[in-house]
């Protein structure tokens, strides 16, 4: 609460929420953080994701990435290569440009420790994978205007196989049958399988 609304909106927007021309080279859905002042109960909300805070996988995951590259985020893609209309190669991608900072080293080494104990101790655990340094951020939040109360799942990390870590984010929705999916229970089963598949 002693942050305020500005300095949090700020942070968001330095991982990308609010910005409207992240293409992959697809357009990509807009991850959007309140800009309008809201009164404090709500900011507090706001803070842990929840009241108008909307997001999508592809922004969680580059957020991981962040933190694995010492706070440096880069540009995420979805195609290795650009072909001509004859088959040739035009453009290759093999690593995103560097499009920030929006924390620093000292930070994400801190953050990236506390995802590292959320694997080997707390709710990441179930997608730990023995002999791979990996680190996760495990999450639910609530849907608004549904029946009830309707829960998304999420689980968010890296891992450290390649040369490069590789920085996953899933997220499960919530069903009437399934109202309240827990992120690592859930979807941890299908990160190991994930990281496995790529080690």
């Amino acid at each position: 609460m002693e942050i305020g609304q500005p300095k949090l909106q700020e942070e968001a927007e330095a991982f990308g929420f609010n910005k409207k021309d992240l293409r992959v080279p697809l357009p990509v859905t807009v991850s959007s953080f309140p800009t309008e002042p809201i009164a404090k109960a709500f900011l507090a909300y706001t803070s842990i994701g929840q009241y108008n805070v909307q997001t999508n996988p592809l922004l969680m995951a580059n957020m991981a990435q962040a933190v694995a590259n010492d706070g440096l985020m880069r540009k995420p893609f979805l195609v290795a290569e650009d072909l001509d209309a004859d088959g040739k190669v035009v453009k290759k991608y093999e690593k995103g440009e560097v499009t920030g900072q929006p924390i620093s080293s000292a930070v994400a080494q801190q953050i990236k420790e506390m995802m590292v104990k959320t694997v080997e101790i707390g709710t990441g655990r179930p997608g730990r994978v023995p002999g791979i340094n990996m680190g996760a951020k495990t999450g639910t939040a609530q849907v608004e205007g549904k029946p009830g109360i309707i829960s998304n799942g999420w689980y968010l990390g890296w891992a450290d196989v390649g040369e490069t870590p590789l920085a996953f984010a899933l997220f499960i929705a919530g069903t009437p049958s399934m109202p309240n999916p827990l992120g690592g229970e859930e979807l941890g089963p299908v990160v190991k399988d994930i990281i496995a598949a790529v080690r």
